[in-house]
């Protein structure tokens, strides 16, 4: 029965982590009614693990709450720190509110920020040495002598979280992957383009629905 149970679980999380991603990777945001339906799911799904596995059914809801509070803490810090947005924490709380409680813990909660703060980090570290190496390093050389004050912190930061857009493409910009940040506009003699400083929005849930299988189906 819990074999069963499991597999039906799995494939109705990973259903809703589909729709998430689309719409996530398509537009950087997800309608609030996507997370509705899914937290439905979650009672439904919750309901029956309760009926099915647990005689002390009151001690287990218990248990599922502090996991649902101490995961919503973890969450609103990152919202705080604006690593994360809306919509990234309410996946957090959704993850944990329909994974079985049988196999949540503390070390696996823990586990899973750490491999999603990996990726994000990751990401912006790629980011920096593109844009060092590859990418649009002169643009920001000329925009740093424009903002001399800037200290070497400043600069690093702009690099692992920005990008110049090119100005001749602006027709394509999409503003919930990319935020403009400075309408200043910067010749890039290499490139022979005028260019503009975006901030980068990069695919949250992506990272967040990997550390998940990383977290539970790799351990």
């Amino acid at each position: 029965m819990i074999n069963l149970f499991l597999i039906i679980n799995y494939t109705l999380i990973s259903i809703s982590f589909l729709s998430f991603l689309y719409l996530d990777l398509k537009h950087r945001e997800v309608p609030i009614r996507f997370f509705k339906f899914s937290y439905m799911l979650g009672i439904v799904i919750n309901f029956f693990e309760f009926l099915l596995f647990f005689d002390f059914i009151v001690i287990i809801i218990l248990l599922k709450i502090f996991i649902l509070i101490f995961v919503f803490s973890l969450s609103l810090l990152l919202f705080i720190l604006k690593i994360i947005g809306g919509a990234e924490g309410k996946l957090f709380i959704f993850i944990f509110f329909v994974h079985p409680i049988l196999f949540l813990n503390l070390t696996v909660i823990f586990s899973f920020f750490l491999v999603f703060s990996s990726f994000f980090v990751f990401f912006f570290i790629a980011n920096l040495m593109f844009n060092k190496v590859f990418g649009d390093n002169f643009s920001f050389v000329l925009f740093f002598n424009l903002n001399l004050k800037l200290s070497i912190l400043k600069k690093t930061y702009l690099k692992s979280f920005y990008k110049f857009f090119d100005y001749s493409d602006l027709s394509d910009y999409i503003e919930k992957k990319y935020l403009i940040k400075s309408l200043n506009l910067i010749y890039n003699f290499k490139k022979n383009k005028f260019q503009i400083l975006c901030q980068i929005r990069p695919p949250l849930i992506m990272f967040v629905i990997l550390s998940y299988y990383i977290v539970f189906f790799l351990k």
